[in-house]
């Protein structure tokens, strides 16, 4: 499995609620939404630009969730979290190609395919959150497929 992949299953596995994560703490929902900030760096810094995008535009709905449901935790450091991803976001928006864009997106689908499935899987719904991971990773292999020498 390239350096890519295993990116994105490392860092996707330990952002979700199994892993020590409660959704009602703040600073365990800073901390999913630290993770995707930085799985969109490695991202990055492996020249996946069309991945990254996706895993910063999940980082900003993530820290928009703390920002929206725990106002007074580290409100500066939130608010400097999100302003820092729309820029981000919006340079790579601007230097991406349309398939890149595409790409991104797909990733994203992919990103919140999982979270589901998640949910799902935690809720005790396991074939439901089986078809969720059985889809997502269509939607993954399909993203591979794109561009297989890139990944």
């Amino acid at each position: 499995m390239s350096i890519c992949l295993r990116i994105i299953f490392f860092l996707t596995l330990f952002a979700g609620p199994g892993f020590g994560f409660n959704e009602e703490d703040a600073s365990n929902q800073w901390g999913i939404a630290f993770i995707w900030l930085q799985t969109g760096r490695n991202l990055s810094d492996a020249g996946q630009a069309p991945l990254a995008l996706g895993s910063y535009i999940e980082a900003l709905e993530q820290f928009e969730i703390v920002a929206k449901h725990y106002p007074d935790y580290e409100t500066t450091m939130v608010q400097y979290r999100i302003e820092a991803l729309r820029k981000d976001i919006a340079k790579f928006r601007a230097e991406l190609s349309p398939d890149d864009i595409t790409i991104a997106n797909e990733y994203v689908e992919f990103i919140n395919l999982l979270k589901k499935a998640e949910e799902e899987r935690y809720e005790a719904r396991r074939a439901s959150a089986l078809n969720l991971f059985r889809t997502a990773q269509s939607g993954l292999e399909a993203i591979v497929a794109r561009r297989p020498e890139a990944f």
